[in-house]
C-alpha cells in the first residue's frame, strides 16, 4: 500500500512538471535575446565576460547586449 502511494506521489509530481514548466522551445529567427550585463571597471572576470559577449554579438546579430 505504501508502495503504491510512494508510485502515485512521483506520478503526480511529474505530470505536474508536464504542465505547469514553461516551454523552452527555441525562439523564432526574428526574436531579439536582451542580454543584461551587469559589470565592474575592476572585475576581470567582467572583462572577459565583455569580450565573450562581444564576440557572441558579431556571430549572432539577434543578439543584444544591454
Amino acid at each position: 500500500m505504501i508502495k503504491m502511494k510512494k508510485i502515485l506521489f512521483l506520478f503526480f509530481i511529474f505530470l505536474f512538471c508536464l504542465v505547469f514548466i514553461p516551454d523552452v522551445s527555441a525562439q523564432e529567427e526574428s526574436e531579439t535575446l536582451n542580454v543584461y550585463l551587469f559589470w565592474q571597471k575592476t572585475c576581470p572576470h567582467c572583462a572577459q565576460e565583455k569580450v565573450f559577449l562581444e564576440k557572441l554579438k558579431e556571430e549572432n546579430p539577434d543578439v543584444k547586449i544591454i
